[in-house]
């Protein structure tokens, strides 16, 4: 073992003398060098709708059936960002949104949504020229917000004391952990200055990082023992554009 760790040690020490005494016999050319930085670097635009199962249904006891009914009805977001790309690794910024309504009980128009900050760091297990395969590890800050208002617009003061309406906001930070795989179209067949797109799809693990929502009003931070359960599937469609 210990004449395992000196040879590993030597092989790390040698290899820059030996990569010293290559480079000395060689031209360098400065402008074929930056090309070479700048091909290492690229720019992504992309659009997913983001699929998922969440489940509402204990605080129906606190909310009501007909509030968690409809929060349980959110499956889906759209989401939009920007992806930054060096050699395999790839960092993208992305932000979602998505929402539900239901104004047919009683006197309450009910409404909820969802707005996503998704950070995704991946890197390109596979880069052919037709398809890529990427591992891809996301943090996602989920932002809930529901609303219940009276249906009529004009309500006296009294009336609406007495049923005021209800603005909740429910934030869950989750991680997400799957694979990429998608298959690149060259730029031409749309006609625009881009590098190439992919149309692709991706799946994996999604995971709850905070086991207790933080939940809070307009004006108050609001303490609750009740969990939102997480559908541990998480899976979306994908189209991105390489611009650079």
């Amino acid at each position: 073992m210990r004449y395992t760790i000196l040879i590993v040690i030597g092989i790390f020490i040698a290899n820059p003398v030996f990569s010293q005494e290559d480079s000395s016999t060689q031209e360098i050319n400065p402008t074929e060098n930056e090309d070479s930085v700048r091909g290492n670097w690229g720019l992504s635009f992309t659009y997913f709708s983001d699929h998922f199962i969440n489940d509402f249904s204990q605080f129906s006891n606190v909310l009501g059936e007909h509030n968690t009914n409809l929060m349980n009805e959110l499956t889906l977001t759209h989401n939009w960002g920007l992806a930054a790309t060096y050699k395999k690794y790839q960092v993208g910024l992305n932000y979602g949104n998505g929402s539900v309504k239901n104004n047919e009980y009683d006197s309450l128009n009910l409404s909820f949504n969802s707005n996503v900050l998704r950070l995704d760091l991946g890197y390109k297990l596979i880069d052919r020229k037709r398809v890529i395969v990427m591992p891809v590890f996301s943090l996602k800050m989920n932002r809930y917000k529901l609303i219940n208002s009276e249906k009529d617009e004009d309500v006296s003061i009294e009336e609406y004391l007495v049923n005021r309406d209800l603005d909740i906001r429910f934030n869950q930070l989750t991680g997400f952990i799957g694979l990429n795989a998608a298959i690149k179209i060259n730029g031409r067949y749309l006609k625009i200055p881009i590098k190439y797109w992919t149309l692709g799809m991706y799946a994996g693990y999604h995971f709850k990082l905070n086991k207790y929502p933080f939940i809070n009003s307009s004006g108050n931070n609001l303490k609750s023992e009740q969990q939102i359960k997480i559908n541990s599937l998480n899976f979306g469609l994908k189209l991105t554009l390489y611009i650079i």
